[in-house]
């Protein structure tokens, strides 16, 4: 209440939220280290549930410090050791059912671990910086193996990459990238770049000449998750990009949530406006995806056709399609 009364500066009144981590001796630490370092773990969990609280330590914290730590540690370890694994979900025509693409994604089990979920690992390699040497990775071995592709024959279209808005704002971030597409001499017109779209908010002038980097380089721009940013339409305007990509949550229920199922149309019918392909994701049964041909969208990733699969997995559904009629292009 006192820190919440608001303070006058000159003609300004100011004023002051407060996040208050709270550790009680003995039972959360003996030794004055322990207990700061108890209520310092409070602190940032009431910083994680919106600011301007207080929370008590308690064991639970204790054991997510640990695990955050320990994911942390072996992370670094597999990263070395180049120990995590690409995975790749195709990406389907929606007018004929073809594969055109995928999209890859990491996937890592640790010897000590076990199975590390995507959701857990990417939110600690940014809390810790590993974020950039994670993308990075992942780009360096996607690049790889479409080259390797390319090299054989294989008709997979393009392939999808995914950057955190951390690593567009890194300054060696587009020599990087050459180093990497010059090291795995793979044609960048098949490589689509995928940025969120909270990637807009952090720097739109940065973001902006990133993509154009990349555009010029011949590559494809993906905005990732529409819809669930605060990006505004001039901001999209003003981005170079060629496909956005519907959340899975709207098209999670888009059957029985009138909310959900007008977003889904108003990205689609957007995305047409501005001549831009629109890809939906999480498509899981047959009733979503007639709704989303009805409403023009262009392409689908889902388990209705595959989850991720490996390389192996990946040759063989391209080879049960069999050849297109028409050359391969970027889609």
């Amino acid at each position: 209440a006192a820190l919440s009364t608001p303070i006058r500066v000159d003609n300004q009144r100011l004023s002051v939220t407060s996040s208050i981590g709270i550790a009680i001796y003995p039972d959360h630490g003996r030794a004055p280290e322990a207990l700061i370092r108890s209520a310092d773990l409070a602190m940032y969990r009431a910083k994680e549930n919106g600011k301007n609280r207080f929370e008590f330590f308690s064991a639970l914290l204790a054991q997510r410090s640990e695990r955050r730590s320990a994911v942390k540690s072996a992370l670094r370890i597999a990263l070395q050791r180049e120990a995590l694994r690409l995975y790749f979900q195709p990406r389907v025509r929606i007018g004929d059912g073809r594969i055109v693409g995928a999209e890859a994604l990491l996937r890592w089990t640790d010897p000590r671990l076990g199975v590390v979920s995507p959701n857990e690992f990417i939110v600690i390699a940014e809390e810790s910086g590993l974020i950039h040497e994670l993308g990075l990775y992942v780009f360096r071995k996607a690049c790889r193996q479409l080259a390797e592709w390319q090299r054989s024959g294989v008709p997979l279209g393009v392939l999808s990459v995914n950057f955190s808005a951390h690593q567009l704002l890194v300054a060696t971030f587009i020599d990087e990238v050459d180093h990497v597409i010059d090291e795995s001499g793979v044609d960048p017109r098949f490589i689509e770049v995928e940025i969120t779209e909270t990637s807009m908010l952090f720097d739109l002038g940065v973001t902006k000449n990133v993509i154009a980097d990349l555009k010029h380089r011949g590559m494809r721009i993906a905005i990732d998750d529409f819809g669930t940013g605060f990006s505004s339409l001039s901001h999209l305007q003003q981005l170079d990009v060629d496909t956005l990509k519907i959340d899975q949550s709207f098209i999670r229920d888009m059957l029985v949530d009138s909310g959900d199922a007008a977003i889904t149309t108003a990205v689609i019918s957007l995305a047409r406006g501005l001549r831009l392909s629109t890809t939906a994701e999480g498509v899981e049964n047959e009733q979503q995806l007639q709704a989303l041909r009805a409403a023009g969208c262009d392409y689908y990733q889902g388990f209705l056709f595959s989850p991720a699969i490996v390389v192996e997995d990946v040759e063989e559904l391209l080879r049960l399609q069999g050849p297109s009629d028409t050359p391969q292009e970027p889609c």
